[in-house]
């Protein structure tokens, strides 16, 4: 049944409401005062209205205080309290009017019999409060149509004002004015009814009533033609029965309001005009007959139904009450209901919501499918919003029994970042997310199950390493405050994430197809603890210093191979720099260093809107991704600082095992510097245990030192100042700039010193030599043009190797006649390339140009004086020289650029030490880490176990939304972070005063 509510121009009627009848002013004697009634008559008459206005009571209690006589009505009013006055009720067009005309006439026949012995004093009196009274009510008493209190009317000045007492009257007058919207609805606007036109004492002229109401009624007459003019298309109109027809419409089962049909009519017509409702009845009447009837309801605005005569109407109402909104929420509801995620009898596992939830994505039930397409509007955002609102009503009817991957994806990423039990608790109870005992179950569950999984092994690993590529990992340590009975304190841990890089020749593993299965338990498993720690977060003890042993004298063999002359001795060993076929040479690198600058500065002064990407940027996109997106397997924390030998040696023995069951013979383990230094000690203390394993230096923490060497150079130049009037950075800032501490902080400052520096360069050498400006033309690149490739690349510096040559020559001997340009000529092209090549080899991959900054950087370690980087870092270069013959996969490896991180985005890797920091510190050390309960030991045991879970939980409800989507560009392509650097070095050149160079 279908059933459509037409507009208000299907029924244009305007008719004005039959008057009142009179209620009766009788009063029922004896009875005490009812305010429910007419205060006047004491009774309620139905056929009357109760009126409350506050001037129409206003008016009876003056009457009634000014009356004198006996009269049983004013008494009433006069005998009620102040608070029972401002309720009492009143028939406004009966009884407000007698008791009006008494209380006049009554008034005139006191003073018609006033003895003339009355004192003067008190005549006087009187006198004043009639005139001022009068005079009131000649302020009042002003026609409302014409403004006026008196009317010329054929050359006769009419002074009669009539009082608008007549229900009729006063509803057409309020009609009228809201039609016609002049001076009249102004004085009435406040006003919903004719007891509100009583009640404000409203006064006309009655040829200005007259002519008022004409005047309504042609305006009427007006809009009904118009609308009949509209109706152009006529019932007997061949076409119009045509599709009437072709609607098939049942009259027999089902009743149709004309809207509905009118509506149809409409939809795609070729009619010059619309059909309208009555051209509709007047169709159905000409082609049916008696045959059909139709509805007449008491609402003028909703639309005539019709149906057939041969229906009963019992059956027909009975049919008409269960809507179709209501049939569809009930199919909805029903598919909702039988829908099953599979979650229930899971352990819900990161793994587990995402094949549940790409179930559903996959296979949507039907009729919510159908019912989203109309819904919802787009390709992947619709289906999102399909999603979760799917699972959000799956979630309300099955009364929060059955999880949903969105409810459990919600809750454990609101208390892995936030740690907020008030948030999940209030999301909970709007249907929004799992409630937090749902969430320590599910915990309680996944560190159980990782205990069992792991066995006899130390490290539990999930089934997704490929079994050719090599495995790499990286250990820290894991500091963080807390806050303890005796104040602030630290507590120190152990971390280690295991990285594989897979190439992208071959298939990355993935951990099934299949949700988990757990096993019911009769016990409640709120209260259900840890059984035990997981093996790898057990201690073993190196043993105490003594009997550690010596360092065997064999270990430094190799060092001193590396280190020596001989000729025999050289073709063991692998060069970094030359032996590398496709690798660029460090030629190559310094002609990037030399073309990037050329077109920026050449840009930047052609078009002030134009702009190049950064140097990271234009490499990354001349660089081909040779590994799919890094895995990353967070490992259970230890709890012992990794400043102790036992705690490193464990972690060394969990790597181990690791390798051992993914069946590699030997894999590569980095850190910084503070750990690095532990590690190496152990394993030359212990070459024999630990012989299978690569000790790496991080090369984010090498990179801070080198950003604190060049930030010692500089700072006697005053350029940091610079930074801090430019307003780039503020005087807190600045420091962490300086000591390399803030570290995108610090590569930017130096970047764009390194920018300015050389534009000032360029400038020099082209306002030395004009005319070779001609020839830096031929060595502009559109940087984002889909030309760009890197043989193109490679060709423009072919052309710009002469001209190159040439401003090297021009740097040396400007630095021989200046000190000032050869202290920045030292900075732009020897310092801060070997902390542009760290960056860039990390970014792309490039493991010779790494080994090569790692080289260079040596000589700063030692000349700032940092001496733990000088004392390590040749001692890891030997490893890497030897990388080839001890480790040949991780060689390989590492030459396509698996000794980074690497994601979908081109130019974005970061070593291994740098990534720990970002997938496990990061989120740990703030508020939604494990800060705030560290003072429970189970359940820091509990978050020890499962915080990689955790991470997993997060990054997948990131995921789902897109939150964290890559773009296949590096962000320097983004035109507004191009913008933002090219402000800044433009800054600093305003800054920098004329002779700096």
């Amino acid at each position: 049944m279908i059933t459509i509510t037409c507009d208000a121009r299907a029924s244009p009627i305007f008719q004005d409401e039959v008057p009142l009848v009179a209620c009766s002013s009788t009063r029922k004697s004896s009875t005490p005062t009812r305010l429910d009634e007419c205060i006047l008559c004491q009774t309620k008459t139905r056929s009357d209205y109760l009126s409350s206005g506050e001037t129409g009571r206003a008016r009876i209690v003056s009457l009634a205080k000014e009356d004198g006589s006996d009269d049983s009505r004013a008494k009433r009013v006069v005998d009620l309290s102040v608070q029972e006055m401002e309720i009492m009720k009143y028939h406004s067009s009966t009884c407000y009017k007698k008791f009006q005309r008494d209380m006049e006439k009554k008034r005139k026949e006191e003073s018609n019999d006033v003895e003339p012995s009355v004192a003067v004093d008190d005549a006087g009196n009187d006198n004043d409060q009639r005139r001022k009274r009068l005079k009131a009510n000649d302020m009042k008493q002003v026609c409302v149509i014409c403004g006026s209190d008196r009317k010329t009317v054929k050359q006769q000045k009419v002074h009669k004002l009539l009082r608008m007492c007549e229900k009729q009257i006063a509803q057409k007058l309020l009609n009228a004015a809201k039609l016609l919207q002049d001076r009249v609805y102004t004085e009435t606007a406040a006003m919903c009814g004719p007891e509100d036109v009583f009640a404000a004492d409203i006064y006309y002229h009655s040829y200005c009533c007259k002519e008022y109401f004409n005047k309504y009624n042609l305006k009427i007459m007006e809009i009904m033609k118009s609308l009949e003019a509209e109706e152009s298309v006529a019932a007997g109109d061949e076409i119009l029965k045509e599709r009437f027809l072709a609607l098939k419409l049942d009259f027999q089962n089902t009743a149709y309001s004309l809207s509905f049909i009118r509506e149809k009519l409409n939809e795609n017509s070729t009619f010059s005009s619309t059909v309208t409702n009555r051209t509709v009845k007047q169709l159905i009447i000409e082609l049916y007959g008696g045959d059909v009837c139709f509805t007449y309801p008491s609402n003028k605005r909703i639309s005539q139904t019709v149906f057939s005569t041969g229906r009963d109407p019992q059956s027909l109402v009975e049919a008409m009450r269960v809507s179709s909104v209501q049939q569809v929420a009930t199919t909805l509801a029903q598919e909702l209901k039988d829908y099953t995620f599979g979650l229930q009898e899971s352990f819900c596992e990161p793994r587990d919501l995402q094949l549940s939830a790409s179930m559903l994505l996959k296979n949507p039930p039907p009729t919510w499918e159908k019912f989203c397409s109309h819904l919802f509007h787009g390709r992947q955002v619709s289906r999102v919003k399909m999603d979760v609102v799917f699972q959000i009503l799956h979630y309300a009817l099955s009364g929060g029994k059955e999880p949903t991957p969105l409810h459990i994806m919600v809750a454990e990423g609101i208390l892995s970042l936030t740690r907020s039990k008030e948030l999940v608790t209030a999301l909970n109870r709007h249907g929004i997310c799992a409630s937090c005992n749902t969430v320590w179950r599910i915990d309680v569950d996944i560190a159980e199950r990782i205990i069992t999984t792991a066995g006899d092994n130390r490290v539990p690993l999930p089934a997704v390493l490929e079994a050719t590529s090599p495995l790499n990992g990286a250990m820290d340590n894991f500091d963080r405050n807390e806050s303890t009975l005796a104040g602030t304190g630290s507590t120190h841990d152990t971390i280690l994430v295991l990285f594989q890089n897979v190439p992208v020749n071959e298939e990355k593993p993935s951990e099934g197809s299949e949700i988990s299965t757990r096993l019911r338990v009769s016990q409640d498993r709120i209260s259900v603890r840890l059984r035990s720690k997981v093996t790898c977060q057990e201690l073993i003890r190196m043993g105490p210093m003594k009997h550690r042993g010596e360092i065997d004298i064999s270990a430094q063999d190799t060092l001193t191979a590396v280190l020596s002359n001989e000729d025999d001795v050289r073709l063991k060993t692998t060069s970094p720099i030359t032996d590398a076929s496709g690798i660029p040479s460090m030629k190559s690198i310094s002609l990037d260093y030399f073309l990037w600058p050329v077109n920026r500065l050449s840009k930047r002064a052609a078009d002030e809107n134009s702009f190049v990407p950064g140097f990271t940027a234009v490499r990354s996109s001349l660089t081909n991704l040779n590994f799919h997106d890094t895995t990353k397997i967070l490992t259970p924390i230890l709890p012992y600082p990794a400043t102790t030998y036992d705690a490193i040696f464990t972690t060394m023995i969990n790597f181990q095992d690791a390798l051992k069951q993914k069946g590699d013979t030997y894999g590569g383990l980095w850190a910084d510097e503070g750990v690095y230094r532990i590690a190496k000690e152990i394993q030359l203390l212990k070459p024999d245990k630990f012989s299978n394993i690569f000790l790496g230096l991080g090369g984010f923490h090498m990179e801070k030192i080198v950003f604190a060497c060049l930030g010692a150079y500089l700072e006697p130049s005053g350029i940091f100042s610079v930074l801090v009037e430019t307003e780039c950075y503020s005087t807190d800032a600045i420091n962490g700039v300086i000591s390399g501490s803030y570290y995108s902080r610090a590569r930017t400052a130096h970047s764009s010193i390194n920018e300015v520096i050389m534009s000032l360069m360029l400038e020099a050498f082209q306002a030395e030599y004009p005319e070779k400006s001609v020839l830096f033309e031929d060595l502009l690149v559109d940087c984002q043009s889909e030309e760009m490739t890197t043989d193109y690349w490679n060709t423009i510096k072919e052309h710009s190797k002469d001209i190159e040559e040439d401003f090297k020559d021009f740097m040396k001997e400007k630095s021989r006649q200046s000190q000032s340009f050869a202290y920045w000529f030292t900075y732009a092209f020897e310092l801060f390339p070997i902390a542009g090549d760290l960056t860039n080899s990390m970014r792309s991959g490039d493991w010779i140009l790494y080994l090569s900054a790692v080289e260079r950087a040596t000589s700063l370690f030692f000349f700032f004086g940092r001496t733990n980087y000088s004392r390590w870092t040749p001692l890891f270069l030997q490893d890497c020289y030897q990388l080839k013959d001890k480790f040949p996969l991780l060689y390989t490896s590492y030459m396509n650029g698996g000794f980074v991180v690497n994601t979908n985005r081109t130019g974005s890797g970061v070593p291994f030490d740098q990534a720990l920091e970002q997938s496990y510190n990061r989120h740990a050390k703030v508020s939604g880490g494990i800060i705030g309960f560290t003072r429970k030991k189970d359940a820091v045991a509990l978050w020890g176990i499962i915080k990689h879970k955790k991470d997993e939980y997060v990054h997948l409800l990131k995921m789902q939304d897109d939150v964290d989507g890559e773009l296949s560009v590096h962000h320097d392509f983004n035109q507004s972070s191009a913008k933002k650097m090219k402000e800044l070095v433009q800054e600093i050149e305003r800054k920098l005063p004329s002779e700096s160079l």
